[in-house]
């Protein structure tokens, strides 16, 4: 939480600066319209991320069981643990920086140099660096990832959205089917590799899509 105020501040510091309007910048004040944009954003990644899981349990022949050991205190530590991970990453990659880079070079420019920063950090976050085919995978799903969440937020005006959208995917992935989420699946079986590679495809592409024609440049 400390993490967060300080690049609350950081950021209001850098904004009040290079435009005067300090932290009203990354609409945090939500009118009705952007309410609609960020229940709905939350929704729908939550709905891809549960359908990319339940495909991939599927592919698998997972058995699912429920998880013991999960409680209402596990999930509300593991709440509070996304949605401050999620949080300080859209302050730090969509937040002040990105609209900076909007005024500076433009809406594409920036959507693209966000998403290819924020590819870049997971293989340092995930300890991929000298893993060439693991940094490739990762670097095209989080890139991708991250070029949706700049484009809905350069788009909205409000770092609300793209919060939405992490939130939404994380806090599925993590609280439901994580290793100590609600679900636990076993596989019995590896995925077949045509399935492998369509599960891959729904996540490199589903997203980005769903972006692009709610907030895609026309």
């Amino acid at each position: 939480m400390i993490g967060i105020l300080i690049l609350l501040l950081i950021s209001w510091g850098a904004l009040r600066m290079a435009t005067g309007r300090g932290l009203t910048a990354l609409g945090l004040v939500p009118d009705r319209r952007l309410t609609g944009e960020i229940f709905g954003s939350l929704a729908a990644t939550a709905v891809l991320c549960l359908g990319y899981h339940l495909l991939k349990n599927a592919s698998e022949t997972a058995v699912v069981s429920v998880n013991p050991d999960f409680t209402g205190m596990t999930f509300l530590a593991g709440l509070r643990s996304v949605i401050q991970s999620v949080v300080t990453e859209e302050l730090v990659f969509r937040g002040a920086a990105l609209y900076l880079l909007t005024e500076y070079a433009g809406e594409k420019k920036a959507v693209a140099i966000s998403a290819i920063a924020f590819g870049i950090y997971h293989w340092f976050s995930f300890g991929l660096w000298g893993q060439v085919v693991p940094m490739a995978y990762v670097f095209l799903l989080t890139g991708g990832a991250g070029w949706a969440f700049a484009l809905s937020f350069v788009r909205t005006r409000s770092l609300y959205v793209p919060v939405a959208l992490h939130l939404g995917w994380n806090a599925v992935h993590l609280l439901v089917f994580g290793k100590q989420g609600y679900w636990l699946a076993q596989p019995t079986r590896s995925a077949p590799v045509a399935f492998a590679v369509a599960l891959f495809l729904y996540q490199l592409v589903l997203l980005p899509l769903l972006a692009y024609r709610r907030w895609g440049w026309r």
